[in-house]
C-alpha cells in the first residue's frame, strides 16, 4: 500500500465536528446540496418518503466521503509540489456546471464561479459586492443567515436576473459553513431550470387540453341521438350516456359504473325482449357475442327497433352503440312497397318505361316494349337511345339529351323509331332527370308512347286549319285573295320596299255602273261578271310578287312591288283593256255598251322624304285617283303623283 506522507497524514486527522475531519465537510456539504437539488429538480414539492430521503442522504454522504478521500489523497501526493500547483477547491468552484455564488451574512456576493457569470450575463468580478437580492428573485439571503450550523439551509425555485433583463427559471440550493474563526459563510448553488419550466408548462397545457377534450366528449355524448357505453375487459360498465339508458329503458341502478354487462342483459331478458330461454344462458351468450364484436337487433315492446353494435378495444374492453333504426326501417319498407307498385305499373302500362344514364345507355326497359315497340326489353337494354332513331330526328334527340344534363330538367321530344320490320313508328318520349343514391350515377326516366295516332290526327287537323286559313283569306265568289290577305301582303312588301329603297305601286279598280248591270241582268249574271273581271285582273298581274285581291263589291285592288309610276301605268292600262276585251254586254254603261272599268294609281317610295308616311294615306291617294277617273268619264286610268291627279290613258268607245 502507498505510504501517505507525514505532513499529509496530519491533514486527515479528525478535526471537524462528528466522525469526519474538518476538511471533509465541504465535500459532504456539496454532496448533500446535490441530493437536495436532485429532489427539487424531480418536482418534489413536499417531504419525500423516508426511504427515498434516507437513500439520497446516504448516497450523498458516501459520494462526499469518496470525493474527500480522493481529494485528500491527491492533496497528500501534491504536498511536495510547488505553491502554484492546482487547488482542488478552486477547480471544483471553477468547473462546476451549476452557478455558485458565495455570499456573506449581509447578502453581498464574495465570489462567483464562471457558470454563475454565464447564467447572469455578467463578468464574475462584476458580481462581487452586489447584493444577492439583485441577482436572484424569490430568495432572501436573510433566510439562510438565521442560525444555520453548517448544514443545508433551503432549496427552492426562483429566477436568476440576467444583465440583459431576462428572468431565467432556476433551482436555488443554499448551504452554509463556518470558517476556522467560526464565521459563517454561505453558498448559493443555482441550476438553470429553463427546460424543466418549459416541460412543466407543456405538461400543464396538455393537462388543460385533456380536460377540455374530456368536457367536450362528455357534452357530445350527452346530446347524441345514439346510445354509447364503454365496458372494461371484465365486462363492467365504465361510462354510459343518457341516450343509452333512455333507448333501453334501464333503471338508474343498472347504468352505474361497475354494473356487469350480464346484469343489463338479464334485466332485458326478464322483460321478454330477448326471446325465450334460460335468462342466465341468454346473458352469457350475449356477453360472449358482445365481447367478440357481433351485432344484434332488438325489437322492443313499444315497437322501436334498436340496432346494437359492439366494437372491441385494444385493452380488451369494448364499446357498445345503440341506434334507433325504427324510422329507417319503416322508410325501407315504404320504399320496397313503392318499388313493387312501380314495377307493377311499369309492367302493365300501355307506355314503355325506360331508365337510362345521361349518355343515353338504357339500364332498364319495361316489358311493354314488346307490345309497343316490337322489341323485347333485353334487346334494348345496353344500347343507346340514338341507335334506332330516324337519321333526320337524331339531332333533335341529341339536343334533348344535352338538356337533361341539368338537374331537375324535363324534356319532351318526338321522333321516328325503327321497328324490327324496319318500318318507322312515331313516338312521344317524356324524359326527366332522376338522381338516386342506389344508381351508379345521374340518370333519367323516360315514358315512351306510340304517337302514330296522334300524328295522324294532328296532320288532319293541320290540313283542316290550312284550309280554314286559306278560306279566311280567299274571296269565295271570285277565288281571289280577300282584303285580309291583301293587308298581310301589303305589310310584307311595304317593309321590304323600305329596307331596300324600292318603289311600291297600287291600283284601285272599279267596274263601271255595276249596280245598273245587276239591276238589268240579275245577280247571277252579276256574279259571273265579277268572276270574269277577276280572272282578267289575274292574267294582267303576271309577276309572282303581284297581288290581286277583291277589295269589296265591284272593286278590286292590285299591289305591284318594285314598280314605279311608268311601270304601273303600263300594267294598269293592260288590265283596263283586258276587261273591255271581255265583251260583256252592258247597256247601262253609256257610251260603251259593254263592261268597262276605271282605275286609280298611286306610287310611293316608303320612308323617302316627301312621300306619305302611312299606308292609309297612300291608299287614299289611289282612291282619289279612282274617283277622278270616274268623274272624267270612266273606262280610263288616272295616276296620282306627288299630290296631283293626272289622266294617263283614256280610251272611250
Amino acid at each position: 500500500m502507498r505510504q501517505v506522507p507525514q505532513q499529509v497524514a496530519k491533514t486527515v486527522q479528525p478535526g471537524g465536528p462528528g466522525p469526519f475531519p474538518a476538511s471533509a465537510w465541504p465535500c459532504l456539504l456539496l454532496a448533500a446540496i446535490g441530493a437536495l437539488g436532485f429532489l427539487a429538480a424531480t418536482g418534489a414539492t413536499a417531504l419525500p418518503d423516508a426511504p427515498l430521503l434516507l437513500g439520497a442522504v446516504l448516497a450523498s454522504l458516501a459520494t462526499g466521503w469518496l470525493a474527500h478521500t480522493a481529494w485528500s489523497t491527491r492533496q497528500a501526493s501534491r504536498a511536495a509540489m510547488p505553491t502554484h500547483a492546482c487547488n482542488p477547491h478552486q477547480a471544483l468552484h471553477d468547473h462546476a456546471p451549476d452557478g455558485i455564488l458565495v455570499f456573506a451574512a449581509d447578502g453581498r456576493v464574495l465570489s462567483a464561479n464562471p457558470a454563475a457569470a454565464r447564467l447572469l450575463a455578467r463578468p464574475a468580478e462584476a458580481l462581487v459586492g452586489l447584493p444577492l437580492s439583485l441577482l436572484l428573485a424569490g430568495f432572501e439571503p436573510t433566510e439562510a443567515a438565521g442560525g444555520m450550523d453548517c448544514a443545508v439551509a433551503l432549496s427552492r425555485p426562483g429566477h436568476a436576473l440576467a444583465a440583459d433583463g431576462r428572468a431565467i427559471p432556476v433551482c436555488i440550493s443554499v448551504a452554509c459553513w463556518c470558517d476556522p474563526a467560526g464565521q459563517p459563510t454561505y453558498a448559493a448553488i443555482v441550476r438553470d431550470a429553463t427546460e424543466q419550466a418549459i416541460a412543466q408548462a407543456e405538461l400543464a397545457d396538455a393537462a388543460q387540453a385533456t380536460l377540455r377534450q374530456a368536457e367536450m366528449f362528455a357534452g357530445v355524448t350527452a346530446v347524441m341521438a345514439q346510445g354509447l357505453v364503454a365496458w372494461d375487459h371484465e365486462g363492467r360498465l365504465m361510462l354510459a350516456n343518457p341516450t343509452y339508458q333512455t333507448l333501453l329503458d334501464l333503471p338508474d341502478a343498472l347504468v352505474r359504473p361497475g354494473t356487469h354487462y350480464t346484469d343489463i342483459v338479464s334485466h332485458m331478458a326478464a322483460r321478454g325482449e330477448l326471446g325465450d330461454g334460460d335468462i342466465l344462458a341468454i346473458s352469457e351468450a350475449r356477453f360472449a357475442a358482445a365481447a367478440g364484436g357481433r351485432r344484434s337487433v332488438i325489437r322492443r315492446d313499444n315497437g322501436r327497433c334498436l340496432d346494437i353494435e359492439h366494437r372491441p378495444l385494444e385493452y380488451n374492453g369494448f364499446v357498445t352503440t345503440v341506434t334507433d333504426t325504427t324510422q329507417e326501417r319503416e322508410l325501407q319498407r315504404a320504399l320496397s312497397a313503392s318499388e313493387e307498385r312501380f314495377r307493377l305499373l311499369a309492367e302493365n302500362s300501355g307506355d314503355v318505361v325506360m331508365l337510362s344514364t345521361l349518355d343515353g345507355v338504357r339500364q332498364y326497359v319495361s316489358p311493354a316494349s314488346r307490345r309497343v315497340l316490337g322489341w323485347p326489353p333485353e334487346q334494348l337494354m345496353g344500347r343507346t337511345a340514338l341507335d334506332l332513331i330516324h337519321p333526320e330526328d337524331r339531332e333533335a334527340a341529341r339536343a334533348g339529351l344535352a338538356r337533361l344534363a341539368q338537374a331537375g330538367s324535363e324534356v319532351l321530344i318526338s321522333y321516328r323509331f325503327r321497328l324490327p320490320d324496319r318500318s318507322w313508328l312515331w313516338l312521344d318520349v317524356q324524359s326527366r332527370r332522376f338522381d338516386h343514391p342506389s344508381l351508379s350515377g345521374p340518370s333519367y326516366i323516360s315514358v315512351v308512347r306510340d304517337a302514330s295516332e296522334r300524328r295522324r290526327i294532328e296532320e288532319a287537323l293541320n290540313a283542316a286549319n290550312a284550309e280554314l286559313a286559306e278560306a279566311a283569306q280567299t274571296d269565295t265568289l271570285t277565288g281571289l285573295p280577300n282584303r285580309r290577305h291583301f293587308a298581310a301582303a301589303l305589310e310584307r312588301e311595304w317593309g321590304r320596299a323600305a329596307r331596300e329603297q324600292l318603289p311600291l305601286s297600287v291600283a284601285m279598280i272599279d267596274i263601271d255602273h255595276f249596280k245598273r248591270f245587276n239591276d238589268q241582268y240579275g245577280h247571277a249574271a252579276g256574279d259571273d261578271c265579277l268572276r270574269r273581271v277577276a280572272q282578267a285582273a289575274l292574267e294582267s298581274a303576271r309577276r309572282v310578287t303581284d297581288t290581286v285581291a277583291r277589295w269589296g263589291g265591284e272593286e278590286f285592288i292590285l299591289l305591284m312591288p318594285n314598280t314605279d309610276e311608268a311601270g304601273s301605268l303600263v300594267v294598269a292600262e293592260g288590265l283596263r283593256r283586258a276587261v273591255q276585251a271581255l265583251g260583256i254586254a252592258h247597256e247601262g254603261n253609256p257610251g260603251f255598251g259593254e263592261v268597262t272599268c276605271s282605275i286609280g294609281l298611286a306610287t310611293i317610295w316608303p320612308d323617302r322624304e316627301g312621300q306619305p308616311q302611312s299606308q292609309r294615306a297612300w291608299l287614299a291617294e289611289a282612291d282619289e285617283a279612282l274617283y277622278a277617273a270616274k268623274h272624267a268619264g270612266r273606262n280610263r286610268v288616272v295616276q296620282r303623283s306627288s299630290g296631283a291627279v293626272s289622266e294617263a290613258y283614256a280610251t272611250p268607245a
